[in-house]
């Protein structure tokens, strides 16, 4: 008789240790699943203030228009200006960063923003002007945006690299990025921009490996080291290394072949095969040796791969 209630006691143990024990294995799969969703967030948070900067090095723009503060208006001008509505939009489109939602094939326009001042509002004219690649002067660089953007990224860092140590990624790693991320600023502070290229290459080459070490999706691994090879191409534009850039245009393709091969494929067909014919565009800009055409082709690839 003892022996039949030692018996159900023991079943009741081990019923209510593997309730308990599956009830931690799902909280802690969940936290995990939740940490990864955060450091996914992150890592995309780097790859934009990094493509960011790599772009403006050479004021290739992601957006063909651009606005500009074309002169102020007194406030008694007010009634020859538009009204009310249209300055606050302007005033809007100003604290936004000055980029303008017109249309690529738009040539110009105007717009007004207001501050008022003793009473009277002064009124400030925009003018909408296209920016395009044939026409951007490459050492024209605003190293202001630069500096703001590496401190934005650098404030940042340490909050992403806790959440990286929680998910078990290589301590050396983690320590690349951030030696890499201190040579970076100091290159920016000395406004250098060969060096601010390489440093950017490099640190935008640590992403993938990051994305090996934390998730199993090869589909997104894979894509990120093709962006990287496209990435390394446009730095060795600099010192006009077309062999080298060609040869990493190709390391691209490689990687962009597994992309596509993926079975879990996520993209839009659409824009899987406009990014393989891109590619091919891009090695055919090389052989011709021409950085205006190379630019272009950078641009159209680099804004049609971040939908893949």
């Amino acid at each position: 008789m003892k022996n039949k209630k030692y018996l159900i006691l023991l079943i009741c143990v081990v019923i209510i240790l593997a309730i308990v024990f599956g009830a931690v294995m799902v909280f802690s799969n969940s936290g995990d699943d939740t940490t990864k969703d955060k450091i996914k967030e992150e890592i995309y948070y780097i790859e934009t203030k990094l493509l960011g900067m790599l772009n403006s090095l050479n004021n290739i723009p992601f957006s063909n228009s651009v606005l500009l503060e074309q002169n102020t208006i007194k406030g008694q001008e007010k009634s020859n200006n538009g009204s009310s509505g249209s300055s606050s939009q302007g005033s809007e489109e100003k604290s936004q960063g000055g980029e303008s939602s017109s249309s690529s094939g738009s040539s110009g326009g105007e717009s007004s923003g207001s501050s008022e001042s003793g009473g009277d509002t002064d009124y400030t004219k925009y003018n909408v002007q296209s920016k395009n690649i044939l026409n951007i002067k490459e050492n024209e660089i605003d190293w202001n945006y630069i500096k703001n953007t590496v401190e934005l990224l650098h404030t940042s860092w340490t909050t992403i690299m806790i959440d990286l140590h929680s998910l078990n990624i290589k301590n050396d790693d983690i320590l690349s990025f951030s030696n890499n991320l201190d040579a970076l600023i100091l290159n920016i502070e000395r406004e250098d921009k060969r060096a601010t290229l390489n440093s950017l290459a490099s640190l935008y080459a640590i992403i993938p490996i990051y994305i090996n070490q934390y998730s199993n999706d090869n589909y997104e691994e894979n894509l990120e080291y093709t962006k990287a090879h496209i990435i390394n191409s446009y730095v060795l534009l600099e010192d006009d290394k077309w062999e080298d850039m060609q040869k990493e245009v190709t390391k691209a393709q490689e990687y962009f072949n597994l992309v596509i091969n993926s079975v879990n494929t996520k993209s839009s067909q659409i824009f899987i095969n406009k990014t393989y014919i891109l590619l091919n565009e891009m090695k055919n800009a090389i052989n011709l040796k021409d950085k205006k055409l190379y630019y272009m082709k950078y641009k159209n690839l680099m804004e049609n791969i971040m939908n893949v």
